[in-house]
């Protein structure tokens, strides 16, 4: 089976090119910073399955509904509700299988925006490969999240 060649996705590519998406009110895009509020009902026509994808800036994903399987730098994981993954910049990212009711958010800092100490990555604190924060630990950091603003 022949392998395609990585599609290159940065801000930049997403910023120029507004037609990838069906519905631009469910994202915010500029030069430092892109936001994705619900991939579902943004509806792009940019991502399919079996199709890699190299990432330009690193990315935190934070799955709302369904599942899914999707390669990092050639590691396969499967994601559901409510685990978040964080992805370094110049990723290899592939989605292997989705399921229907799938939907997610995305926030995608330009790899400038946010200073790190020593000059590392974002993700260069955690890992070179991404990481995975299990149901329970995002489960007990979005509760303290919430008593801290009294909800």
């Amino acid at each position: 089976m022949e392998k395609s060649k990585p599609m290159e996705l940065g801000l930049g590519e997403l910023l120029s090119n507004q037609n990838i998406v069906n519905n631009n009110s469910f994202r915010f895009i500029n030069r430092d910073l892109g936001i994705v509020v619900s991939f579902a009902q943004m509806d792009s026509i940019l991502f399919s399955t079996g199709k890699p994808y190299r990432t330009r800036e690193s990315r935190i994903i934070r799955i709302l509904k369904g599942e899914a399987r999707i390669s990092i730098n050639l590691i396969e994981y499967k994601v559901k509700e409510p685990m978040i993954i964080i992805s370094p910049c110049n990723s290899l990212i592939e989605i292997i299988e989705i399921s229907e009711d799938y939907d997610f958010q995305v926030i995608v800092p330009d790899n400038n925006f946010l200073p790190i100490s020593q000059g590392g990555a974002l993700t260069d604190s955690y890992t070179k490969h991404g990481m995975m924060l299990p149901k329970r630990s995002v489960r007990s950091n979005i509760r303290c999240w919430q008593t801290r603003q009294g909800l």
